[in-house]
């Protein structure tokens, strides 16, 4: 089961820098559903440079006996990454997934190192393996093929003016709720 109180503070002033999280919220019932939480990473270096890219992480009852899902809003070209569905395998970045050892603010960690360290680029036992191939075999390609993805995804954005307005909101909750909370030990314990 997901913590059952979140210190969104903590998210922020954990999160590694350029990836944020905030909680899911039901306007009908005014309460923050703490199964599911919203992301937004932005990547400024290496080969998925420009990517601003949006994910979910998804908690079932067995957290935190089992990790939560993460699934990416957007289709990107990566070993890591299911091509049908965008879900990670979190399964290949903690295989031996241990409650206490392991956490979520761990997860949220390897969401962005994915994007900036090549030993995740050439994984070809995970769910793409096309594209771990594709790194071994023949890095222009795959260069390109991650450069068509971030145009695609870019361009999406910039046609579609509800999905811009929707990131501004995004950040700007996000804003709102972090100044909003405090810092508690308990909290970070949960997180």
């Amino acid at each position: 089961m997901p913590p059952k109180k979140i210190n969104s503070h903590l998210l922020e002033k954990y999160c590694p820098i350029d990836l944020f999280i905030i909680l899911d919220y039901n306007q009908e019932k005014k309460v923050e559903n703490l199964f599911l939480w919203h992301g937004q990473l932005f990547i400024k270096e290496g080969v998925y440079t420009g990517l601003k890219l949006s994910f979910k992480i998804i908690f079932t009852n067995n957290y935190p006996n089992i990790p939560p899902n993460v699934i990416f809003n957007e289709n990107i070209f990566h070993p890591l990454i299911k091509t049908n569905d965008n879900q990670l395998d979190v399964k290949y970045l903690f295989p031996n997934w241990t409650p206490g050892k392991n956490c979520v603010i761990n997860i949220i960690y390897k969401i962005k190192d994915i994007f900036l360290n090549p030993k995740y680029f050439s994984v070809i036992d995970s769910f793409n393996e096309e594209s771990g191939k594709m790194f071994c075999d023949d890095y222009i390609k795959f260069e390109s093929k991650i450069k068509d993805d971030i145009d695609k995804i870019n361009n999406k954005n910039e046609t579609n003016n509800n999905d811009i307005k929707e990131n501004d909101e995004f950040i700007e909750e996000i804003k709102k709720k972090h100044k909003k909370m405090v810092n508690t030990k308990e909290n970070l314990k949960m997180i």
